[in-house]
């Protein structure tokens, strides 16, 4: 698999396992709205944006790890598949129609009431392979910081730099208490991947 499927497997782990100390792990998987590049990567040096989001299922009701990861690598290909059979308009089309229920409720004040196709957004940003600095000083680490809007309470961002990959967790903590043993959850949820 790719350094993206173990993170949304190391993602869907520690939802499952929140979820679980929460009694509240539900029937069916949870589903994040997952940015990806168009772009191919000989086209990723020419600079800007090029992305659409997709829905991926996370596998949060599959206790086996392996199956977990299976489940998400194939949610995963099946939406690539879907996305490069498309034209670029039809790209377009797709985003935006995936992206209403969640905008118009902000727009209306319905969000909350209107549910999105979607759980929670989970980011993978490529950052930079070589150290930075600024007057000399090299920068040790960038933590991501996103945003949660009504109708979802949990944004997931992970940022690479250098040799590491940094996580950002960002939840309305009334909707989710405790969030902050996400990273305790994440750190066992790599741990049982890699065993």
């Amino acid at each position: 698999g790719t350094v993206n499927d173990i993170f949304l497997a190391m993602c869907g782990g520690a939802l499952r396992r929140y979820l679980l100390s929460q009694d509240a792990l539900p029937d069916q998987p949870l589903v994040a709205q997952v940015p990806v590049s168009l772009r191919s990567a000989d086209q990723a040096g020419d600079g800007g944006n090029a992305i659409t989001t997709v829905q991926v299922s996370l596998g949060t009701h599959i206790a086996e790890p392996l199956k977990r990861l299976a489940a998400i690598q194939d949610s995963m290909k099946g939406v690539k598949s879907r996305l490069g059979d498309m034209q670029k308009s039809e790209i377009d089309v797709y985003t935006v129609l995936t992206n209403v229920p969640l905008s118009l409720g902000q727009v209306t004040g319905l969000s909350g009431r209107v549910s999105p196709m979607f759980n929670l957004v989970i980011s993978n940003v490529p950052g930079p392979k070589d150290p930075l600095y600024l007057n000399g000083a090299e920068m040790l680490a960038s933590y991501p910081v996103s945003l949660v809007l009504h109708g979802y309470a949990l944004n997931i961002t992970v940022v690479s730099y250098k040799d590491s990959l940094e996580f950002g967790v960002i939840g309305c903590r009334d909707t989710l208490p405790h969030i902050q043993r996400f990273l305790d959850y994440f750190e066992e949820s790599l741990v049982e991947l890699e065993s």
